[in-house]
């Protein structure tokens, strides 16, 4: 039988409200919360840990009905049903179907992204800042293939409620490194990797370009674009998507799918 909650003053609500909007709630838990019945069953055939469940019986699609019952087969988990004002307090989504669930962080370092046996795609964003951005490019390299996404500098949360539901689960088919701008380099320097950063002050357009070898697309900031690390780093090469109406630049998860699907493009040739 599972546990029942009825008043937002419970230690349990108060500790899932941290989870949900403090990045160091989050990390110092080694865990993060996941609504929607579509994302938390992304993330269970990902294979992410799940640790709690928590529902609203009112609010459950058939489809929440039919998760709840296959993790109600799972021992380690604790269940815990909801009245529905507790259970809307607790999700910023307006769109309810009844789950909210909490999982255990999967970590991955530099070198579990490649084992250089064939030709690999990355995409690194420095600073960013919009969670739907981050969440849309994760849904772009889930697509095209890309093996690991990068998070350098002062980027937001990946696993924040925002980024999760922006990404329709694909945050957890994509293993997301964050690490600074030297290890990247060094990282794609021992594997073989070619650099390439998405500037205006190009050295070339990105399809003048051979993608045949694993590479790097680097991406900066929605509002600075990348730092000087990369202008003066003299082995990245600087490449740019041309505009031919009167804006200057895509949103940053658009280039980084034009990058990342150019790559695969030329490697299917």
């Amino acid at each position: 039988m599972s546990n029942h909650i009825s008043s937002l003053q419970n230690k349990v609500v108060k500790e899932l409200l941290l989870l949900r909007d403090k990045r160091s709630a989050r990390r110092r838990a080694n865990c993060f919360s996941v609504e929607g019945c579509l994302e938390i069953q992304r993330a269970l055939d990902s294979g992410f840990e799940i640790k709690e469940l928590y529902y609203s019986e009112s609010l459950l699609s058939e489809q929440s009905k039919s998760i709840l019952r296959s993790v109600e087969a799972m021992a380690a988990v604790r269940i815990t049903s909801l009245d529905d004002h507790v259970f809307r307090k607790l999700v910023v989504r307006e769109n309810f179907d009844g789950l909210l669930a909490v999982f255990t962080y999967r970590i991955f370092t530099l070198s579990d992204l490649y084992d250089g046996q064939d030709p690999a795609t990355f995409l690194a964003y420095e600073n960013l800042e919009k969670p739907g951005n981050l969440g849309a490019a994760l849904r772009s390299a889930d697509g095209a293939g890309v093996r690991g996404v990068i998070l350098t500098g002062n980027s937001l949360d990946p696993f924040g409620p925002n980024v999760i539901r922006a990404s329709l689960g694909a945050i957890f088919s994509v293993p997301i490194v964050e690490c600074s701008n030297e290890q990247l380099v060094r990282f794609c320097a021992e594997h073989g990797l070619d650099i390439y950063a998405a500037s205006p002050c190009r050295d070339a357009i990105y399809y003048e370009k051979n993608f045949d070898n694993s590479c790097c697309f680097v991406l900066g900031s929605e509002s600075r674009g990348l730092s000087s690390f990369w202008s003066e780093e003299s082995s990245i090469e600087k490449i740019s998507i041309p505009m031919i109406g009167t804006m200057d630049s895509l949103n940053v998860s658009v280039a980084s799918a034009v990058l990342a699907y150019e790559a695969q493009r030329q490697r299917s040739r």
